[in-house]
């Protein structure tokens, strides 16, 4: 719930509610909803992005109002960017991960656990996302940052960011592919790719459509994505 008590936001998906990641009832389904899937299916992990988290503005309901003056001695801030009212929501997502993490490590070691977040400074002030805290605590085990931008400078602005130098996992790039009707064009996606591949970073795209489908000329954008990638991958190679 919202300060104005409004329960929605905007997104890509439309007008959206959200599930509280502070109530232990949330985190337990959750949890449960991971543990099925990688008990039930041959997955390599699990990946969550960056709504994975809770728009800053949220927070106002009574549960989450109480418990935070219990733990602070104060009322809830009426700003939502409030220092220390960001750090404490931070905080106990963090504290969600944990569990989420320990139960997955719990069922199978060897499971991944991938994010997919925005960039760290958007993510920690507007979601509640503290990843580089997630990345230094060994809670993931890569991130793959979502970096949609419309042109090369832009990127390149956003790939000196210092998460990307300053990491313990397996980072990689996501980029953007296009639109469901307008893909983003292929020069631009060249060259995308080239100043991610001059930070020695990893390669994901958003999303499979507009990679070659959804275009005017699908069979030359494949060839010009195949130019780009050469080599499969080795987890793409069939078994022997």
């Amino acid at each position: 719930r919202k300060r104005d008590g409004g329960t929605t936001s905007m997104s890509a998906a439309g007008e959206v509610v959200w599930l509280n990641p502070f109530r232990p009832e949330v985190q337990q389904a959750l949890i449960d909803l991971v543990l099925e899937v990688v008990s039930l299916y041959d997955v390599d992990g699990v990946q969550f992005d960056d709504h994975f988290s809770l728009p800053n503005t949220f927070g106002y309901d009574p549960y989450t109002r109480a418990l935070y003056t219990k733990e602070t001695g104060r009322a809830v801030p009426d700003n939502p960017e409030d220092g220390a009212w960001v750090r404490w929501r931070a905080a106990k997502l963090t504290a969600f991960q944990r569990r989420l993490r320990s139960a997955l490590r719990a069922r199978d070691p060897g499971l991944l656990f991938s994010l997919s977040p925005n960039y760290a400074d958007f993510a920690y002030k507007m979601q509640l996302q503290d990843w580089r805290t997630w990345v230094r605590e060994g809670l993931v085990d890569e991130v793959v940052v979502q970096l949609y931008r419309p042109d090369l400078e832009s990127l390149r602005r956003e790939l000196a960011r210092p998460e990307f130098a300053d990491t313990k996992v397996p980072v990689a790039v996501a980029l953007m592919a296009g639109q469901r009707l307008r893909p983003t064009p292929l020069a631009l996606v060249q060259e995308q790719v080239e100043a991610t591949r001059q930070r020695n970073l990893g390669l994901a795209f958003f999303h499979y459509a507009p990679l070659w489908e959804a275009t005017d000329d699908p069979a030359g954008r494949l060839r010009g994505l195949e130019e780009l990638f050469p080599d499969p991958s080795p987890a793409s190679e069939p078994p022997p």
